[in-house]
């Protein structure tokens, strides 16, 4: 099975908790459900969707955060004659962006995911020992 905007298949993960995944990963729900109730010895648990976070969301407005620090510290160092210092573009703000953006992508992938659709699969119930 594969994700609607891209070919990477869909990974499904586990956790005995909803805040934070690090359990196995498998193909598909059927398979993490397995999978689960050994990796948890028949107790409830969680799955969900794994999928990448999206670090355009992240890089937006970093621009102006480069050229706010980029303001202070020239101050620091030269004091009020930095004015305005520096004043870019929309454009360049786009550009500086999407450098970032691509820096980022290609050399410092996050090594987490956000994790989607979760769904809480119930403990299997314990059979007593009638013997």
């Amino acid at each position: 099975m594969t994700d609607d905007k891209r070919t990477k298949p869909i990974i499904w993960i586990t956790s005995q908790t909803e805040e934070i995944f690090r359990g196995e990963e498998y193909e598909s729900r059927e398979a993490a459900i397995e999978g689960g109730r050994e990796e948890y010895s028949g107790e409830g648990f969680f799955i969900g969707k794994c999928k990448d976070l999206d670090l355009s969301c992240l890089i937006n407005g970093i621009a102006q955060d480069i050229c706010e620090r980029l303001y202070e510290q020239a101050s620091e160092i030269v004091g009020e004659v930095v004015d305005d210092w520096p004043r870019i573009s929309s454009e360049h703000e786009e550009e500086i962006e999407a450098f970032i953006l691509q820096i980022f992508e290609n050399h410092y992938r996050p090594s987490f995911s956000v994790v989607q659709d979760v769904e809480e699969i119930e403990a299997l119930e314990q059979e007593e020992d009638t013997k």
